[in-house]
């Protein structure tokens, strides 16, 4: 009862100020009756007739609507589940979509230019686009520019930033990943989220990006400034594996299997997997040193040895992870126990388990 009373309130607010629009119970044609709550119109050229006419940009939608022109300054709002459609939606089809506003509808297919939406309580896919964006679940690819996401929800989607242009996040949750923050180092991007993830992105070159909240930063940037004010039970940027090809062994010498000397942040090495190949006469043995090779961070004795320490091929996981601080970094070195062994005789770094720590 209160939904109904709540639809008939805005109907006698919006008559007159507004045409209705429904593919399914709609009609065509431009006469005075139609596109009113009473009487929708059922197709997009009649619809662009109407407005024209009554001199109106606002249109209430009951049904899903496919544009055949551009939009430019109208604003749709969604009557939810009036025909029979959870959202209803607005299928742009390759148009300009461009300062208009939605409320309580899906926007979704391609968009030759978007800018300056603003939006409110929608469903929209990956758009190219600029605005400000309120309490919306925001999926899909975008080519950002200026615009604000307040109270949204992501769903896996990527925020493509575009040059000389800033986004910012406020009290948002989900699973976002942003690229290409860089414009020129002047810009700053205020990213708040109450839970979920950000993945930023190795093509995030420059800028500064201020966090606050609670969530998990996969930080895969090269060069963006990292203002850290997360809660502190938040502190691991991301996780990631290392992986070398087959090398040969040189007898009894370490050698560099993976040289990590110059590293950014402080890590935390989790556990690894080697494979030997080649019908070594000895036993792999591995340790793991600092950067400039002269101290050994890993493990508590000489070394970890092939068949008492690890298996070839099998994940090997450390009981007390391996923690390297920025400024030492690290090598990942291995030997034969028996001088005899050379080239054929090779080891692969399958994976090295490393998290990236703020």
């Amino acid at each position: 009862m209160q939904g109904l009373l709540e639809r008939v309130k805005r109907e006698s607010i919006l008559e007159g100020a507004a045409v209705y629009f429904d593919a399914v119970n709609g009609v065509p044609g431009t006469t005075h009756s139609v596109g009113t709550a009473q009487t929708p119109v059922n197709n997009d050229a009649d619809l662009r007739t109407i407005l024209t006419q009554r001199g109106l940009h606002t249109v209430v939608l009951r049904s899903t609507i496919t544009l055949g022109a551009a939009a430019w300054g109208l604003r749709f709002i969604g009557e939810v589940n009036r025909s029979g459609e959870l959202w209803p939606r607005i299928n742009c089809d390759g148009q300009n979509f461009n300062m208009c506003a939605v409320e309580n509808l899906a926007l979704y297919g391609a968009v030759a230019a978007g800018g300056n939406i603003r939006a409110h309580r929608c469903f929209i896919d990956g758009k190219n686009a600029s605005g400000t964006f309120i309490e919306c679940i925001i999926v899909g690819s975008w080519t950002l520019y200026n615009a604000t996401f307040c109270n949204c929800q992501f769903l896996g989607a990527t925020l493509n930033y575009q040059s000389f242009y800033i986004a910012d996040i406020y009290n948002c949750s989900g699973w976002v990943t942003l690229t290409n923050l860089n414009v020129g180092g002047l810009g700053h991007h205020h990213i708040v989220m109450d839970n979920g993830r950000v993945t930023l992105a190795n093509t995030c070159t420059g800028d500064t990006a201020w966090l606050f909240g609670d969530f998990l930063l996969d930080d895969q940037s090269a060069g963006t400034v990292i203002k850290d004010h997360r809660s502190s039970g938040q502190k691991q940027t991301r996780f990631f594996q290392e992986a070398v090809a087959a090398t040969d062994v040189d007898g009894i010498t370490w050698k560099d299997l993976l040289d990590r000397s110059t590293i950014n942040r402080p890590v935390r090495i989790c556990g690894f997997r080697v494979t030997v190949a080649g019908g070594w006469a000895g036993n792999a043995q591995i340790r793991i040193v600092d950067g400039a090779g002269t101290t050994k961070i890993f493990p508590f004795q000489d070394e970890y040895v092939e068949g008492t320490d690890f298996v070839s091929g099998t994940q090997a996981v450390f009981n007390f992870p391996v923690e390297v601080s920025a400024s030492k970094g690290y090598k990942f070195q291995f030997r034969s126990s028996n001088a005899a062994d050379g080239a054929g005789k090779t080891l692969q770094l399958n994976n090295l388990d490393v998290q990236e720590l703020s």
